[in-house]
């Protein structure tokens, strides 16, 4: 009888010990990891399942996940686009700043421009283009837009308006909607080193994303052509007329090699070559899929599971 009491003695306090270590597991900002320790070493079959349940999910996401290749197309600056006024090259001298491939203002303008709304509307008259990055969203049963079949948008619109989300009605894409997918999907890769830049697509369909980079660069590249061309154009019809009125010689003079500058750049612009962006040969895609990683999956997976079993584990753990 004295011996048991004996053990109750002993136990009473372990058991309050036991029971403060556990309420310090997350105390004041700081982490018990030798407590954590223990949880885990009670429990590590709890852990070692949630671990594995985490690495099968992982696997199944891999077989069902939709895998993008990442196409590339590689473009540099145009020679026309380089040839810069000879007023404009004594300014960008006396400046200390330069003018050549790797630091081109047209060329800067056009990888500015590449994922603008300018791109939008180019490629938003090109019906083919659009099919390419809708693609779920066009029936050819039907050979129209339609708004893609789902049995979780009825349930999610209930929730949204519940919650004071704006609902905004399915609507056939426009230029708008390229626009946000240019801004999100498209990437503009500069080597400042070559002055190559790099134009990259993830797509479930490479070969398609590659004549829709082409067709991007061309519609930028034909729109700063357009832009340019009428320019020069008004501005060699006012330099003109202000020439035959001008009386003074040095007016003259200045007119004179302003008009001169106009119409090599209208020479220039008019050329049927690659105006501000010249391709780099074809495009190119990886030869494996760049989406999903299957390393970065797996482990992310584990982590997920480690976690979750860690938090089972400590559940358990504070019931005993």
């Amino acid at each position: 009888m004295l011996a048991e009491n004996d053990v109750n003695r002993v136990r009473i306090p372990n058991d309050v010990a036991v029971a403060t270590r556990r309420q310090r597991l997350l105390r004041h900002g700081t982490f018990d990891l030798r407590l954590a320790s223990e949880i885990i070493a009670v429990h590590k079959v709890t852990v070692l399942v949630a671990i594995v349940v985490g690495l099968l999910l992982s696997v199944v996401y891999l077989h069902v996940a939709p895998r993008k290749y990442a196409v590339q197309l590689y473009v540099t600056a145009a020679e026309q686009s380089s040839q810069q006024p000879k007023g404009l090259e004594a300014l960008s001298s006396l400046a200390g700043l330069s003018l050549g491939p790797d630091d081109n203002p047209k060329f800067r303008e056009f990888l500015a421009a590449i994922r603008s709304p300018v791109a939008a509307e180019a490629i938003v008259q090109n019906e083919g283009m659009m099919r390419v990055i809708f693609p779920r969203e066009w029936s050819v049963r039907d050979g129209r837009w339609e708004q893609p079949h789902s049995y979780l948008r009825a349930p999610a619109r209930v929730v949204a308006r519940i919650l004071g989300i704006p609902v905004v009605p399915w609507a056939p894409p426009n230029a708008a909607r390229v626009y946000v997918f240019l801004r999100d999907n498209l990437r503009v890769i500069p080597d400042t080193k070559s002055g190559i830049v790099t134009l990259e697509l993830d797509s479930e369909r490479p070969t398609q994303a590659e004549a829709l980079l082409v067709t991007l660069n061309k519609a930028i590249d034909d729109w700063m052509r357009t832009h340019d061309l009428q320019h020069a154009t008004d501005d060699i019809n006012y330099l003109s007329q202000e020439l035959s009125k001008a009386t003074v010689q040095e007016l003259r003079e200045a007119l004179a090699n302003t008009l001169s500058d106009q119409e090599k750049a209208r020479m220039l612009a008019s050329a049927p070559l690659p105006y501000v962006s010249d391709m780099l040969g074809t495009p190119t895609f990886s030869a494996r899929p760049a989406y999903p990683k299957p390393i970065p999956v797996l482990l992310g997976g584990a982590i997920i599971g480690f976690l979750v079993g860690f938090f089972l584990a400590a559940r358990k753990h504070g019931r005993r």
